[in-house]
């Protein structure tokens, strides 16, 4: 009778344990709601549903992808391997083939990879980076920006067709299964891209924070962030299909991912004096940097730096490259130091003034930002080409001088219902003035 005592005792006492423990989960949980419910944005329905409200909880904390396996996204997506070929480009290495996954039929932008061999939004980069990288230093191994990677077909057409490092910047998850499954396979064939490609998993913007990424179904390039699409109908019009589920994603400010505040602290004036003076003195020659910050390692070369400004000068980019289908003004915003820095050498981005309104933003005020910020704007990659930094165009290309002038940023330059592309060149001269 005794041992049956004790043991109802430690019976009852592990059932008051078990209580006790389940009681403190219990009130963790309603604990984490409470923090989420002041905390929601505007989300995308289903089709045939009305919209909802739903609690943005913050994603787990991001790190740079890391080469070991594909994204997880938790769920199993379908991939249809198809042959990327990228176009060559004049004065540039023959560019490699290799396999891209892509996602099932009925995808705009897999479709195009799948018949074509490439995207031909990217055909123009690798002339871009040729620029650019000429005015880094380091004409063989600059570095370029891929601000909305999407299934990483430019990131992957600059791996191929040129010796870049690239930084990819994607939020969504099921994009980033699809690009790094792609570049795991071009890794094993190309074992330098594991040193040449980092991917981050993070949108770009103006505040540190979480949002909604809202995929478009039939076209995952058109996804939406931040603010639900329904906000203007002119931003379904050239995409008949609906709007999946949001995913909450982890936006970032560039200046603190890139150029961290710790390390530009004292730093931006003295970069701007000497590199204005050294650029007069090189009479107008190719913009020297004052450093070449990787984040992979950095070093320091440049005219009179003093030790502060040698400590950390700002990342040196050959190429950005910004589509992120109206977000593109608060990515900017996200990048003043950088840009003020004359840290980006050379940029195309896509110009759509009605999903920019739909984010508070416009066209012009888009164009007037890259403006202010020492850029001279352009239509074509040609155009920038010819033209670049002079003041006025080339004697050989003055019958076509309309088409070479750089662009006002003060009113569009296409139609305000379409995109068009724009092409920027960093000016020191004009930052200067």
């Amino acid at each position: 009778h005794t041992r049956d005592h004790r043991g109802d005792i430690r019976r009852r006492s592990g059932l008051l344990v078990a209580f006790v423990a389940l009681a403190s989960l219990a009130a963790c949980l309603v604990g984490w709601r409470a923090y989420t419910s002041d905390r929601v944005l505007g989300a995308m329905p289903h089709a045939g549903q009305a919209a909802t409200r739903l609690p943005l909880r913050d994603p787990p904390a991001w790190n740079v992808w890391g080469f070991e396996q594909p994204y997880n996204t938790g769920t199993a997506l379908p991939c249809r391997w198809s042959l990327l070929a990228p176009p060559p480009t004049h004065g540039l290495r023959v560019p490699w083939n290799a396999s891209v996954c892509v996602r099932p039929p009925g995808d705009l932008l897999s479709d195009a990879l799948a018949s074509s061999g490439h995207w031909a939004e990217c055909d123009d980069l690798p002339q871009l980076y040729s620029i650019g990288a000429g005015r880094t230093g380091q004409p063989d191994h600059a570095a370029v920006l891929d601000v909305g990677m999407n299934l990483g077909a430019c990131t992957l057409h600059l791996l191929l067709a040129t010796d870049a490092e690239v930084l990819s910047f994607e939020p969504g998850r099921a994009n980033l299964a699809y690009a790094t499954t792609s570049l795991l396979a071009l890794a094993a064939a190309h074992p330098s891209v594991r040193r040449r490609s980092r991917v981050f998993p993070i949108g770009l913007g103006d505040a540190n924070a979480s949002a909604w990424l809202h995929p478009a179904m039939g076209n995952a390039g058109h996804s939406v962030l931040g603010r639900s699409p329904s906000v203007d109908p002119h931003l379904t019009r050239l995409d008949p299909s609906h709007f999946g589920p949001p995913e909450a994603v982890t936006v970032r400010i560039g200046d603190d991912v890139l150029w961290p505040e710790a390390y530009r602290k004292r730093v931006l004036t003295e970069y701007r004096g000497w590199q204005t003076e050294y650029r007069r003195r090189a009479g107008g020659g190719p913009l020297a940097r004052g450093g070449q910050h990787r984040l992979s390692g950095g070093r320091h070369q440049g005219p009179n730096v003093s030790p502060a400004t040698a400590a950390a000068p700002p990342p040196v980019f050959a190429l950005m490259k910004l589509d992120v289908e109206g977000f593109e003004c608060a990515a900017l915003r996200g990048m003043r130091r950088l840009l003020a820095a004359g840290a980006i050498q050379t940029a195309k981005l896509e110009v759509f003034d009605d999903a920019l309104r739909a984010q508070g933003c416009s066209g012009v005020e888009l164009q007037r930002l890259l403006s202010t910020s020492g850029f001279r704007l352009f239509l074509t990659a040609q155009a920038l080409d010819q033209t670049r930094c002079n003041a006025t165009p080339p004697a050989f290309a003055l019958g076509r001088a309309s088409r070479l002038w750089p662009l006002s940023p003060d009113q569009l330059h296409g139609n305000k219902r379409l995109p068009y592309n724009l092409y920027a060149i960093y000016c020191a001269e004009e930052a200067a003035g």
